[in-house]
């Protein structure tokens, strides 16, 4: 069910199991997954269904340089459905090479590998409705051609890779799923085009702000699923890699204690 911040009386308390910040794509298929596996959720959205320049005036910066910088209007939404209302569309993983080490480059090891996103490409492209979870043509059982380019086959520059497209709206997708949940849907809690790094994965505290599931160093019930946890950027758009992050941490929030445990007996929620 969707709750009106403003018809809450003052002081309410929505209890919760998980309570997620945000309702973009990354939150919404965190939270439906969530609730299937029995957990109660709180998603909490600043914006409504529809955009608000009131509301999106909260996500403004001071010190933005336009000659680098596009208006951050144009780079993120403050409502149902998050940036996924005015993304591209492009669907893509980075590239294992991503994750590699660069030791040129200050705090730039990854905690995670590409194998710890790749079982999750699968679920992401069903809630992006974005087919197969293939990206190279090899991997296309019955494609006899080596290489998207006739003549031109894998070499110093990989010729094989495909890219798929999704242009949807998450709010509007799976709004009715949201409206039917039985749990505590919360919205309106009033208060380059790819940010990523501020909230840094990390092995250590001392070296980043996220540790490797997800969980705020030194915190075990505070989780962030955001680029803004990737380490280094990628030739792909960030999107996709979201959805994986968010796919594996609700995973291991749903399959770990005390919280699966809380969800199956009905007992030890919390506020």
């Amino acid at each position: 069910m969707l709750i009106e911040a403003e018809n809450l009386v003052h002081g309410a308390h929505l209890q919760a199991d998980v309570t997620i910040a945000g309702a973009g794509a990354a939150e919404i298929v965190m939270a439906i997954e969530l609730e299937r596996a029995g957990l109660a959720i709180n998603l909490v959205e600043s914006g409504g269904p529809r955009y608000s320049p009131r509301v999106q005036a909260l996500a403004d910066t001071e010190h933005l340089d336009p000659k680098v910088h596009p208006p951050m209007s144009e780079c993120t939404r403050r409502q149902v459905g998050g940036t996924s209302v005015i993304w591209g569309g492009r669907v893509v993983p980075f590239d294992p090479i991503d994750f590699d080490d660069r030791p040129y480059l200050p705090n730039s090891r990854w905690p995670l590998g590409y194998e710890a996103f790749e079982p999750y490409f699968a679920k992401a492209c069903g809630y992006l409705q974005a087919g197969l979870p293939g990206f190279d043509i090899h991997t296309f059982p019955g494609v006899k051609q080596t290489s998207i380019v006739p003549g031109l086959p894998d070499g110093d520059m990989v010729t094989s890779t495909v890219e798929r497209w999704s242009v949807m709206n998450f709010g509007t997708v799976y709004a009715n799923q949201l409206k039917r949940s039985q749990r505590s849907i919360w919205e309106q809690a009033g208060d380059g085009f790819h940010q990523i790094g501020t909230t840094r994965l990390s092995e250590h505290a001392a070296d980043g702000v996220v540790g490797p599931n997800g969980n705020v160093h030194g915190f075990n019930d505070l989780f962030i699923a955001s680029s803004t946890t990737f380490v280094t950027a990628s030739q792909a758009n960030s999107m996709f890699m979201i959805l994986a992050l968010s796919l594996r941490i609700a995973d291991n929030l749903a399959n770990s204690s005390p919280t699966s445990a809380a969800a199956t007996a009905g007992a030890g929620k919390q506020e």
